[in-house]
């Protein structure tokens, strides 16, 4: 299958392959300051205490993402006990729901094959089915800021192992690596939580929430610890979220013990301050 034959949804996630596990969701901010030695103890104890403000805040982007996957597949498990499964009305919840998510990308509401309602063959020309019936539209903001859909490709050449396919199998909600996706021609970094949809405890299908990464690398980029500090941003396989150098997003972190050698100053890294605090999300919120 070409790249250009992937639906939309899919391009996002097969764009750049895995750039970092977060099943566990873990959050590291690095930021290194210059500053004399003999001050050196008082101001990593200062800058630790910043950087954790500065994760919280990251964690706060992420888990409003991780809250609307799971509301979202918290209602169509409620809808799905009471009988509901009437295609039309899941669309249309799930339309309201990006609506009212404009910082989202879009939005996923799939179910196994057969997984709605077991009756997918008489399903095939509908606008929120595949050619076989499935249930699989993707909705997302298009460029008029209008709500569109899309029916997804769902196979493992066309991207779904990372964001259904591994979810479903395990039955466990999971935060898939942030990939490179291009948008007016630049590269950013985005993100999809998926959370399972169950029923009587088996997984049967799942919502995703897809959210751009670009403001939170500008929002790490704005942070000035000391006036003069730089924070960065590191995923848990410690590979490169934010970083003043462009050229690093997505590359293997690559530490130095000294920013710089002189006479006079002596440099001091302060390093990978993690937070579980996405992580604490996920395992609270695991049904």
């Amino acid at each position: 299958m070409r790249f250009a034959d992937f639906s939309i949804r899919n391009k996002l996630l097969a764009s750049a392959g895995i750039l970092f596990l977060v099943s566990v969701a873990g959050v590291s901010l690095s930021g290194s300051l210059v500053m004399s030695s003999s001050v050196e103890v008082a101001a990593e104890r200062e800058a630790e205490a910043l950087l954790e403000g500065y994760a919280s805040d990251v964690a706060g982007d992420i888990g409003n993402a991780i809250t609307t996957a799971k509301t979202s597949a918290m209602a169509v498990e409620g809808l799905l006990s009471g009988g509901m499964r009437d295609r039309d009305r899941l669309g249309d919840m799930m339309i309201r729901t990006v609506e009212a998510n404009p910082e989202l990308v879009g939005m996923t509401l799939a179910f196994e094959p057969n997984g709605l309602d077991g009756k997918d063959a008489a399903f095939t020309d509908h606008k929120y089915s595949d050619a076989a019936g499935r249930f699989v539209p993707y909705f997302y903001h298009d460029s008029k800021g209008n709500v569109a859909v899309e029916k997804l490709v769902m196979t493992k050449e066309a991207g779904t192992e990372g964001w259904y396919d591994k979810p479903v199998r395990e039955n466990r909600s999971l935060i898939t690596p942030p990939y490179a996706y291009p948008i007016d021609g630049k590269d950013v970094l985005m993100t999809t939580v998926s959370w399972v949809v169950r029923e009587n405890g088996k997984a049967v299908g799942i919502t995703t929430s897809d959210l751009l990464l670009s403001d939170i690398v500008a929002q790490m980029a704005s942070k000035r610890p000391f006036g003069a500090g730089e924070v960065k941003l590191v995923g848990g396989d410690n590979l490169w979220v934010a970083n003043s150098d462009a050229g690093k997003l997505g590359k293997v972190v690559e530490l130095t013990t000294a920013a710089a050698s002189t006479d006079t100053a002596a440099a001091a890294a302060v390093q990978a301050v993690p937070t579980e605090r996405v992580a604490d999300a996920m395992r609270s919120s695991a049904a």
